[in-house]
């Protein structure tokens, strides 16, 4: 069965092989796309911001969490 298998798959070609996918792991590890997160300022009068939330279903308005 050894005999076999090395005939069909040198050892050369398996090291080769591995090396192969392991470039191919880490170049797409690179050039993974990340989301893009647009940001817009709402307010500026903020002094001491703690958390910023929207009620449940209305995404029209924020409600933030502030410090006295």
């Amino acid at each position: 069965m050894d005999k076999i298998f090395s005939k069909m798959f040198p050892w050369s070609f398996c090291v080769w092989a591995v090396a192969a996918l392991l470039l191919m792991i880490i170049y797409s590890y690179g050039h993974a796309k990340t989301p893009r997160l647009n940001a817009e300022p709402v307010a500026g009068a903020f002094t001491a911001p703690l958390f910023v939330t929207t009620h449940d279903g209305d995404t029209s308005r924020i409600c933030d969490v502030e410090t006295q």
